[in-house]
């Protein structure tokens, strides 16, 4: 087993996954798109019809357990930051692009460091966004 299955093995046999975990320092009106949430509340009760409809953003982030209590109060998970955050949120969060696109339009075999892509994308945005 690599270190890298270990860390993986052990992260993921933890009681919280990681994506659940609460983040206090981020409050939660400030650090939400609120045109992600609508956006996605919106299409979540197009396509579960069956499920009671929530239109309070918060109680629907609660229900579906991207809010969590921490010390009796309400925080954000990190996949909440991760899915709906505004992009300061999201950067802080993660330091790092969501997504790096990079188009490579000629063969592998006459590739050249001066000419590393022919277009490239980063997106630092939240996922729905992304």
């Amino acid at each position: 087993m690599t270190d890298w299955e270990l860390h993986r093995f052990l992260r993921d046999a933890t009681e919280q996954p990681w994506d659940g975990a609460g983040l206090p320092d981020f409050p939660v009106e400030e650090s939400l798109n609120a045109e992600t949430l609508n956006w996605y509340q919106a299409m979540f009760h197009h396509r579960h019809r069956q499920q009671k409809q929530v239109d309070d953003p918060l109680e629907f982030l609660r229900k579906w357990r991207f809010l969590v209590h921490e010390s009796g109060r309400p925080v954000l998970t990190r996949a909440a930051v991760l899915l709906f955050g505004q992009d300061h949120c999201v950067y802080e969060l993660l330091s790092r692009p969501v997504l790096d696109y990079q188009r490579i339009d000629t063969s592998h075999r006459v590739f050249t460091p001066e000419r590393r892509w022919d277009d490239r994308l980063v997106f630092e945005e939240n996922l729905f966004e992304t």
